[in-house]
Parts: structure tokens; sequence; C-alpha cells
């Protein structure tokens, strides 16, 4: 009996072997196939890769947009909307916009900004940048965010058309476009 069980514990460690030699063996191959591959995929990736870049950035955009229709619908100038004005009323935007007034308008008036467009645009990447200037605001921005049910960059979104429309006199540019 225990030389029937040691011949079959014998064939099954000989299987065994067997099964794992074909394993590395193959592996051995695939090794080679994948090296010889990584160059030519590189390559392909290297020549897609501007191409990719420029898609993501027109669909960014894109999102960008139906993002800040859904607070301010594109019209000239963006105006808020009803749930765009609760947000504004609810997040306290307006107190920290007031009272950073004179500063902001200080840094939009050295761009030197020629038309409302570009003045538009450059407000509302300064409030984006709101919390790395001020990184002292960023618990009442998300206190704020918090109340309207909303993140941070909505309600700096909503901010910018504030501050736009606050400045835009002082800039020279009317407020109606």
């Amino acid at each position: 009996m225990n030389e029937l069980f040691l011949t079959i514990i014998a064939a099954l460690l000989a299987t065994n072997g067997y099964f794992v030699k074909q394993i590395f063996d193959r592996l051995a191959i695939i090794k080679e196939d994948v090296a010889d591959m990584k160059p030519k995929v590189s390559v392909l990736w290297a020549d897609t890769r501007p191409k990719v870049d420029f898609l993501w950035s027109d669909i960014k955009t894109k999102v960008d947009l139906l993002w800040t229709d859904k607070y301010a619908p594109a019209r000239s100038p963006r105006q808020l909307n009803e749930r765009g004005s609760a947000i504004f009323k609810e997040s306290g935007i307006k107190e920290i916009v007031d009272g950073r007034k004179l500063k902001l308008l200080e840094i939009v008036k050295s761009k030197n900004l020629r038309n409302p467009y570009d003045a538009e645009q450059f407000i509302v990447q300064l409030m984006s940048e709101l919390p790395s200037r001020y990184p002292e605001l960023v618990d009442t921005l998300k206190d704020g965010a918090f109340r309207t049910g909303v993140d941070i960059n909505t309600v700096l979104f909503i901010g910018s058309i504030y501050l736009r429309d606050l400045i835009f006199p002082e800039l020279g540019f009317g407020v109606n476009g």
C-alpha cells in the first residue's frame, strides 16, 4: 500500500513539474515578445499623445461650459439663474469677495485687460485661484459649499460673476456687455 501511495505522489510531482516547466517556457517566450513590442508601442503612443491631449482639451472645455451653464446660463454677459442666486446668498461668497474687493480689483487692473471678454475670463481664473492665494479662506469656502450642496469650484465660479459685476464699471466696462 505504501508503494502505491509513493508511486501516486511521484507521478503527481512529475506531472506538476512538467506543467511548471511548460509555464516557465511560455513566460520566457512572452517576455521576449513584450521586449520586442515595447519600443514600437512607445513610438505609437508618442505619435498620438498630442492628438489625445488636444481632444481632452476640447472635451474639458465643453464640460466646463455645461457646468457653468447650470448656474449662470451663457448669455452675454452671464447672469446667475435661480439656483446660482440661491448659492450666492447661502454660501458666504459675497462676504469673501466684498472683503477682498480692492485687492482683487488691483490684481485685475494690473493685467491691463482691453476687453470685457478677457477681463471676465481672468476674473473667473482669479477666483478659482482664491484658495491658493488666501489659504485661510479654504474652511469658509468648504462650509459655504457644504451648506449649499455644491463644490468649492461652483461657489468660486458664482463669486466670479459677482466680482465681475462689482468691478467692471471700475475697469471701464459695462455690466451689460
